[in-house]
């Protein structure tokens, strides 16, 4: 990723309607950016979105996709992958 922007593109098969959590976190926990996809069907889909964040230096991050659960406290899904960002 460069110039302050994650490109995101995948197929996801929401469980419920609660929104779709893309976030980048960095090596101290904390937020680097985050997207929030609405869900309007329950139904396989594709999605192409934009992440925006900020650092000075070459970072490596996680890229966090997860959803809520409606029934329960806590997440149903949760996805990860480490991602090295520039400025």
């Amino acid at each position: 990723a460069t110039d302050g922007v994650l490109n995101v593109r995948g197929d996801v098969w929401p469980f419920n309607y609660n929104p779709i959590l893309l976030e980048l976190i960095g090596p101290d926990g904390k937020s680097l950016g985050l997207r929030i996809l609405t869900i309007s069907a329950l139904t396989p889909q594709l999605f192409e979105t934009t992440i925006p964040y900020k650092v000075s230096d070459p970072t490596l991050a996680r890229l966090s996709i997860r959803q809520d659960d409606d029934r329960i406290d806590g997440l149903f899904y949760v996805y990860t992958q480490e991602i090295m960002l520039n400025p």
